[in-house]
């Protein structure tokens, strides 16, 4: 099964605290017609999907991450629009500082790769209450597992795989629990490290707020 990306930065300074605006801004350029970039149906309805268009800040720049059919609609965006956008009040004009274009197989690997998620919000509020009451550290790591399995197989799904054998994940490192405002609410960000038989992309979001910079995965063991 393959997985296009174009992930690309600009040259707009940005924040992680900024991103939720970053979007908000590149959206008004586009047009809301692209319900891609914001997944809202309407004001009030919101469309629950794996999202296929990713806000980041990479290096302290803003960038978007795009996935398969939502990059000819990027790319449609950028030839229409003069590339200005509204920012904190005053025109800001884009340009490109990196540009990044990869196609990935995935596939079940014979060997457990690692990999690293910073700021995974992992629990919503079911399994953040068996986390709660969770005896231990060893009940938790557990849950976490089981979490993330979740996840994994969600994005395969979302991505239109159905994997052909079963998925092994295990939890090597759980390197930072952090409280953060996640929507008005405060909710736990997850540093870790895990490995699995699968090859992933990097570079993809997996939890909540994937969308907003939460939750990114990347090759191999890392210290945080």
């Amino acid at each position: 099964m393959q997985v296009k990306t174009l992930h690309t930065t600009f040259n707009l300074p940005l924040h992680s605290s900024e991103i939720r605006n970053w979007r908000g801004a590149f959206v008004e350029m586009a047009g809301r017609q692209y319900d891609l970039f914001h997944n809202h149906l309407s004001d009030k309805e919101y469309q629950y999907r794996y999202p296929l268009v990713q806000y980041r800040t990479d290096k302290q720049q803003a960038s978007i991450l795009v996935f398969n059919q939502a990059i000819q609609s990027f790319q449609k965006i950028l030839a229409e629009s003069d590339w200005t956008l509204n920012w904190k009040r005053n025109p800001f004009s884009l340009t490109i500082t990196q540009l990044n274009s990869e196609e990935h197989e995935l596939s079940m690997s014979p060997h457990m790769l690692p990999y690293q998620v910073n700021n995974w919000l992992a629990l919503k509020q079911d399994n953040y209450l068996i986390w709660q009451k969770c005896k231990n550290m060893t009940e938790r790591s557990q849950l976490l597992e089981r979490v993330l399995v979740g996840h994994l197989l969600g994005f395969a799904t979302q991505m239109g795989w159905k994997l052909p054998e079963r998925l092994e994940v295990n939890l090597l490192y759980l390197h930072q629990i952090k409280q953060i405002n996640y929507r008005g609410n405060p909710v736990l960000a997850f540093d870790i490290s895990f490995e699995a038989n699968i090859e992933l992309p990097n570079k993809i979001g997996l939890g909540k707020g994937l969308s907003l910079g939460y939750g990114v995965l990347n090759y191999g063991k890392k210290a945080f």
